[in-house]
């Protein structure tokens, strides 16, 4: 996938660099696909990806306005993507290889439907998303947790699947109970300053182990120039989902829950942290301190309460 990658940009710098740009469909994706995938450029020279197959009984998706097209084009037998802004440039090339990877071995008719399908998913990925509510450092700081929790995951998987699984499985930009949330655990993560000796839970439900365990995970850490930035680690995901043809539009759309997308990441780069240490703690025990649903007196809730690490220490665990 990693070779995909650089033929797109290698292509788009070869045939970007002259005064006059060649139009139409110029290269031909791959020639083992079923699918007929080309990628060049427009009448106005527009970066586009091109498929061309039978069209005459595709109906067009809703084009929302953004900062991509869907044309269909019934004459020439083609539907296509065309980027109306050059600052989505890298997106756009997400967005060609998710697509190819997923239509590559389609026939006509089912690969145009699937490519109408996503380009609709990609739609709203491809919206200027300039907000002027940043992220507080904490908040930062939770976000890069989480990140880092996942990046650590995402490295043991080994295709597709794996990926696609773990970054589901990724709930916090949800607004669910927990940060993660597998088959068989749940895995709430608290990402705190490497001088604090506790970790704030926000609700009674965090560490609720009714229907299955949940892990505790602790990051401390500290602003360090050697550490990693929230451009960093979005990269450093990219490159593990990319190796193992994962879907990246997954990532995006988590992202985009904090009004980030792959452009505007670069926005926090002053702050860099290194992650000191890593705990992890069984809540499933019953001797573990905590409030649940299962424990409050009845007509208290929206309970908030904080957890002394040196009081959980025997509570420790691996993963």
């Amino acid at each position: 996938m990693n070779n995909i990658v650089k033929f797109i940009n290698d292509f788009w710098i070869s045939n970007e660099s002259g005064d006059k740009k060649v139009t139409g469909m110029l290269q031909k994706l791959s020639s083992d696909s079923l699918a007929d995938v080309y990628i060049g450029f427009s009448e106005v020279g527009n970066r586009c990806l091109f498929l061309k197959a039978d069209v005459s009984g595709v109906v067009s998706a809703q084009n929302e306005k953004t900062n991509i097209s869907l044309i269909i084009d019934r004459v020439n037998s083609l539907v296509y993507i065309e980027l109306n802004d050059i600052y989505f440039g890298e997106v756009f090339n997400d967005l060609i290889v998710s697509i190819f990877s997923h239509i590559k071995d389609m026939q006509s008719y089912q690969s145009v439907q699937q490519f109408v399908v996503l380009f609709t998913k990609w739609n709203e990925l491809f919206k200027s998303r300039i907000s002027k509510k940043l992220l507080s450092e904490r908040e930062l700081y939770g976000l890069l947790g989480e990140l880092f929790h996942l990046k650590k995951f995402l490295n043991n998987c080994n295709d597709a699947n794996d990926i696609n699984y773990t970054l589901d499985s990724w709930s916090g930009p949800d607004g669910k109970a927990n940060d993660f949330i597998f088959a068989d655990i749940n895995h709430e993560v608290k990402t705190i300053e490497a001088t604090k000796d506790f970790v704030d839970i926000s609700s009674e439900y965090q560490l609720n182990c009714i229907e299955k365990p949940v892990l505790l995970v602790v990051y401390k850490s500290m602003r360090s120039n050697e550490g990693f930035s929230l451009s960093q680690i979005i990269d450093e995901i990219r490159i593990i989902i990319d190796r193992n043809y994962g879907d990246v539009e997954r990532l995006l759309h988590k992202l985009n829950m904090f009004n980030i997308d792959f452009k505007n990441k670069n926005v926090y780069e002053d702050i860099k942290i290194e992650i000191s240490k890593s705990f992890f703690y069984n809540t499933d025990h019953e001797d573990f301190p905590k409030i649940t649903p299962g424990n409050l007196i009845q007509g208290i809730n929206y309970v908030k309460y904080r957890i002394n690490l040196s009081s959980i220490k025997n509570f420790t665990t691996q993963i």
